[in-house]
Protein backbone atom coordinates (compact mmCIF):
# COMPACT_ATOMS: atom_id res chain seq x y z
CA UNK A 1 0.00 0.00 0.00
CA UNK A 2 1.20 3.89 -0.70
CA UNK A 3 1.21 6.52 2.11
CA UNK A 4 -1.70 8.24 0.66
CA UNK A 5 -3.90 4.93 0.47
CA UNK A 6 -3.21 4.60 4.38
CA UNK A 7 -3.59 8.09 5.21
CA UNK A 8 -6.88 7.94 3.29
CA UNK A 9 -8.28 5.39 5.75
CA UNK A 10 -7.02 7.76 8.94
CA UNK A 11 -10.53 9.76 8.76
CA UNK A 12 -12.77 6.91 8.69
CA UNK A 13 -10.89 4.67 11.27
CA UNK A 14 -10.79 7.95 13.73
CA UNK A 15 -14.41 8.58 13.54
CA UNK A 16 -15.42 5.16 13.92
CA UNK A 17 -13.56 5.14 17.19
CA UNK A 18 -15.04 8.14 18.34
CA UNK A 19 -18.49 7.78 17.58
CA UNK A 20 -17.85 4.05 19.32
CA UNK A 21 -17.29 5.68 22.85
CA UNK A 22 -19.14 8.99 22.64
CA UNK A 23 -22.88 7.46 21.62
CA UNK A 24 -22.90 4.91 24.31
CA UNK A 25 -20.64 7.17 26.68
CA UNK A 26 -23.01 10.57 25.91
CA UNK A 27 -25.77 8.66 25.76
CA UNK A 28 -25.97 7.27 29.04
CA UNK A 29 -24.18 10.17 30.65
CA UNK A 30 -27.27 12.27 29.08
CA UNK A 31 -29.83 9.72 30.26
CA UNK A 32 -28.38 9.45 34.01
CA UNK A 33 -28.54 13.36 34.92
CA UNK A 34 -31.91 14.00 33.08
CA UNK A 35 -33.32 10.78 35.38
CA UNK A 36 -31.33 11.37 37.75
CA UNK A 37 -34.13 12.83 40.57
CA UNK A 38 -35.99 9.67 39.35
CA UNK A 39 -33.24 6.76 39.61
CA UNK A 40 -32.72 4.75 43.07
CA UNK A 41 -29.86 2.70 42.60
CA UNK A 42 -27.20 5.34 42.75
CA UNK A 43 -24.39 3.74 43.71
CA UNK A 44 -21.91 6.23 45.57
CA UNK A 45 -22.91 9.83 47.27
CA UNK A 46 -20.49 11.89 46.28
CA UNK A 47 -21.35 14.25 43.62
CA UNK A 48 -19.42 14.91 40.13
CA UNK A 49 -18.30 18.17 39.30
CA UNK A 50 -18.05 19.78 35.55
CA UNK A 51 -14.36 19.44 35.27
CA UNK A 52 -14.48 15.64 35.85
CA UNK A 53 -16.51 15.19 32.49
CA UNK A 54 -14.03 17.52 30.64
CA UNK A 55 -11.16 15.68 32.13
CA UNK A 56 -12.46 12.24 31.11
CA UNK A 57 -13.55 13.33 27.98
CA UNK A 58 -10.33 14.90 27.53
CA UNK A 59 -8.13 11.99 28.05
CA UNK A 60 -10.67 9.76 26.47
CA UNK A 61 -10.11 11.70 23.19
CA UNK A 62 -6.23 11.11 23.71
CA UNK A 63 -7.50 7.10 23.86
CA UNK A 64 -9.54 7.70 20.94
CA UNK A 65 -6.81 8.90 18.73
CA UNK A 66 -4.06 5.85 19.77
CA UNK A 67 -6.53 3.65 19.14
CA UNK A 68 -7.30 4.86 15.69
CA UNK A 69 -3.63 5.02 15.06
CA UNK A 70 -3.77 1.52 16.17
CA UNK A 71 -6.38 0.60 13.62
CA UNK A 72 -5.06 2.05 11.36
CA UNK A 73 -1.61 0.05 11.39
CA UNK A 74 -3.26 -3.29 11.72
CA UNK A 75 -5.32 -2.43 8.58
CA UNK A 76 -2.17 -1.47 6.96
CA UNK A 77 -0.76 -5.08 7.99
CA UNK A 78 -4.11 -6.21 6.64
CA UNK A 79 -3.61 -5.21 3.28
CA UNK A 80 -0.37 -6.86 3.46
CA UNK A 81 -1.66 -10.12 4.60
CA UNK A 82 -0.02 -10.75 7.66
CA UNK A 83 -3.22 -11.03 9.92
CA UNK A 84 -5.83 -13.65 9.93
CA UNK A 85 -8.85 -11.47 9.27
CA UNK A 86 -11.08 -13.26 6.67
CA UNK A 87 -13.74 -12.02 4.38
CA UNK A 88 -16.26 -14.87 3.45
CA UNK A 89 -17.93 -16.15 6.18
CA UNK A 90 -18.78 -19.90 4.60
CA UNK A 91 -14.73 -20.05 5.08
CA UNK A 92 -15.15 -21.15 8.57
CA UNK A 93 -19.17 -21.17 8.74
CA UNK A 94 -21.31 -19.34 10.99
CA UNK A 95 -20.84 -21.27 14.44
CA UNK A 96 -17.46 -20.62 14.01
CA UNK A 97 -18.67 -16.95 13.87
CA UNK A 98 -20.09 -16.81 16.86
CA UNK A 99 -18.01 -18.75 18.77
CA UNK A 100 -14.95 -16.31 17.55
CA UNK A 101 -16.73 -13.67 19.47
CA UNK A 102 -17.03 -15.15 22.14
CA UNK A 103 -13.57 -16.28 21.97
CA UNK A 104 -12.42 -12.52 22.04
CA UNK A 105 -14.39 -11.47 24.84
CA UNK A 106 -13.23 -14.28 27.32
CA UNK A 107 -9.13 -13.69 26.14
CA UNK A 108 -10.06 -9.93 26.70
CA UNK A 109 -11.79 -10.52 29.92
CA UNK A 110 -8.06 -12.55 30.80
CA UNK A 111 -6.30 -10.34 29.33
CA UNK A 112 -7.79 -7.19 31.02
CA UNK A 113 -7.50 -8.61 34.57
CA UNK A 114 -3.88 -9.58 34.41
CA UNK A 115 -2.87 -6.36 33.16
CA UNK A 116 -5.29 -4.54 35.19
CA UNK A 117 -3.55 -6.48 38.40
CA UNK A 118 -0.44 -5.09 36.88
CA UNK A 119 -1.18 -1.65 36.49
CA UNK A 120 -1.81 -1.69 40.03
CA UNK A 121 2.01 -2.23 41.35
CA UNK A 122 3.00 0.63 42.96
CA UNK A 123 5.35 1.58 40.44
CA UNK A 124 3.14 1.35 37.57
CA UNK A 125 -0.03 2.29 39.35
CA UNK A 126 1.66 6.10 40.35
CA UNK A 127 3.47 6.31 36.47
CA UNK A 128 0.37 4.89 34.37
CA UNK A 129 -2.95 3.95 36.34
CA UNK A 130 -3.01 6.64 39.31
CA UNK A 131 -4.87 8.86 35.93
CA UNK A 132 -7.65 6.59 35.67
CA UNK A 133 -8.45 6.82 39.66
CA UNK A 134 -8.38 10.52 39.98
CA UNK A 135 -12.08 10.11 40.53
CA UNK A 136 -13.25 7.96 43.18
CA UNK A 137 -16.51 8.49 41.97
CA UNK A 138 -16.81 7.51 37.81
CA UNK A 139 -18.82 8.56 35.22
CA UNK A 140 -19.78 6.78 31.99
CA UNK A 141 -16.85 9.02 30.27
CA UNK A 142 -14.74 7.48 32.51
CA UNK A 143 -14.44 4.07 29.92
CA UNK A 144 -11.59 5.65 28.08
CA UNK A 145 -10.30 8.22 30.65
CA UNK A 146 -7.02 6.67 30.30
CA UNK A 147 -2.96 7.95 30.28
CA UNK A 148 -1.51 7.23 26.88
CA UNK A 149 0.27 4.44 28.14
CA UNK A 150 -2.40 2.43 29.58
CA UNK A 151 -4.12 3.34 26.34
CA UNK A 152 -1.71 1.19 24.90
CA UNK A 153 -1.99 -1.29 27.43
CA UNK A 154 -5.60 -1.70 26.45
CA UNK A 155 -4.91 -1.40 22.67
CA UNK A 156 -2.84 -4.82 23.09
CA UNK A 157 -5.72 -6.98 23.17
CA UNK A 158 -6.64 -6.49 18.83
CA UNK A 159 -2.95 -7.15 17.38
CA UNK A 160 -3.74 -10.25 19.62
CA UNK A 161 -6.71 -11.25 18.41
CA UNK A 162 -6.06 -10.07 14.74
CA UNK A 163 -2.90 -11.69 14.30
CA UNK A 164 -3.82 -15.60 16.34
CA UNK A 165 -7.33 -15.60 15.32
CA UNK A 166 -9.02 -16.24 12.12
CA UNK A 167 -11.88 -13.27 12.28
CA UNK A 168 -14.15 -11.82 10.36
CA UNK A 169 -14.83 -7.58 9.78
CA UNK A 170 -18.40 -8.18 11.39
CA UNK A 171 -16.64 -10.07 14.72
CA UNK A 172 -14.36 -6.90 15.20
CA UNK A 173 -17.29 -4.76 15.04
CA UNK A 174 -19.30 -6.30 17.44
CA UNK A 175 -16.39 -7.41 20.17
CA UNK A 176 -15.24 -3.87 20.32
CA UNK A 177 -19.02 -2.70 20.40
CA UNK A 178 -19.59 -4.96 23.44
CA UNK A 179 -16.34 -3.63 25.11
CA UNK A 180 -17.54 0.21 25.34
CA UNK A 181 -20.81 -0.58 26.32
CA UNK A 182 -19.99 -2.97 29.10
CA UNK A 183 -16.91 -0.71 29.83
CA UNK A 184 -19.27 2.71 30.07
CA UNK A 185 -21.87 0.62 31.99
CA UNK A 186 -19.44 -0.38 34.67
CA UNK A 187 -18.49 3.37 35.42
CA UNK A 188 -22.14 4.78 35.66
CA UNK A 189 -22.20 4.85 38.99
CA UNK A 190 -25.64 3.06 39.18
CA UNK A 191 -26.26 -0.43 39.17
CA UNK A 192 -28.80 -1.57 36.17
CA UNK A 193 -29.25 -4.89 36.55
CA UNK A 194 -32.01 -6.31 39.63
CA UNK A 195 -31.26 -7.70 42.51
CA UNK A 196 -32.11 -11.22 41.53
CA UNK A 197 -29.49 -11.16 38.75
CA UNK A 198 -27.11 -12.57 41.51
CA UNK A 199 -28.97 -15.68 42.45
CA UNK A 200 -29.44 -16.68 38.52
CA UNK A 201 -25.81 -19.35 38.18
CA UNK A 202 -24.98 -18.20 34.62
CA UNK A 203 -25.67 -14.47 35.18
CA UNK A 204 -23.83 -14.09 38.90
CA UNK A 205 -20.76 -14.81 36.98
CA UNK A 206 -20.72 -11.56 35.19
CA UNK A 207 -19.54 -8.04 36.52
CA UNK A 208 -21.89 -4.99 37.45
CA UNK A 209 -21.57 -1.72 37.90
CA UNK A 210 -21.25 -2.12 41.44
CA UNK A 211 -18.76 -4.21 40.83
CA UNK A 212 -16.43 -1.90 39.22
CA UNK A 213 -17.44 0.95 41.23
CA UNK A 214 -16.39 -0.77 44.30
CA UNK A 215 -12.82 -1.05 42.57
CA UNK A 216 -13.21 2.65 42.07
CA UNK A 217 -14.27 3.68 45.68
CA UNK A 218 -11.51 1.25 47.23
CA UNK A 219 -8.47 1.69 44.80
CA UNK A 220 -7.76 -2.52 45.07
CA UNK A 221 -9.94 -5.38 44.31
CA UNK A 222 -12.47 -6.42 41.25
CA UNK A 223 -10.04 -6.16 38.67
CA UNK A 224 -12.54 -7.99 36.10
CA UNK A 225 -13.63 -6.69 33.49
CA UNK A 226 -16.45 -8.26 32.19
CA UNK A 227 -16.65 -11.68 34.44
CA UNK A 228 -15.71 -12.51 37.90
CA UNK A 229 -14.17 -15.68 37.17
CA UNK A 230 -10.76 -14.44 37.54
CA UNK A 231 -11.65 -12.26 40.77
CA UNK A 232 -12.81 -14.83 42.22
CA UNK A 233 -10.14 -17.65 41.33
CA UNK A 234 -7.53 -15.59 42.13
CA UNK A 235 -9.18 -13.75 45.54
CA UNK A 236 -9.45 -10.63 44.77
CA UNK A 237 -13.23 -9.62 44.68
CA UNK A 238 -14.51 -7.68 47.56
CA UNK A 239 -15.83 -9.92 49.89
CA UNK A 240 -18.62 -7.99 50.40
CA UNK A 241 -19.48 -7.42 46.49
CA UNK A 242 -22.48 -9.49 46.34
CA UNK A 243 -23.88 -7.80 49.63
CA UNK A 244 -23.34 -4.42 48.12
CA UNK A 245 -24.92 -4.98 45.32
CA UNK A 246 -28.02 -6.79 46.17
CA UNK A 247 -28.43 -3.40 48.26
CA UNK A 248 -28.03 -1.41 45.86
CA UNK A 249 -30.32 -3.37 43.07
CA UNK A 250 -32.88 -3.96 46.18
CA UNK A 251 -33.48 0.15 45.86
CA UNK A 252 -35.92 -0.59 43.01
CA UNK A 253 -34.98 1.45 39.41
CA UNK A 254 -37.28 4.16 39.76
CA UNK A 255 -39.23 5.89 42.79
Amino acid sequence: MTLSSVLAVVPAIFLNDLLRYCIPAFGLLGFLLLARNKLRRRIQNREIRIRQYFREFAYSMSTVTIYAAAGTLIFTADRAGMTRIYREIAEYGWPYFFSSVLVMIFLHDAYFYWTHRLLHTRFLFKAVHRLHHLPRTPSPLAAYAFSPLEAVVQLGIFPIIVFLIPAHPAALIIFPVWMIVRNVMGHAGYEFFPSWFADVPVLRSLTTAVHHDMHHDQMHGNYGLYFRFWDQWMGTENPLYEERFKEISARGARS
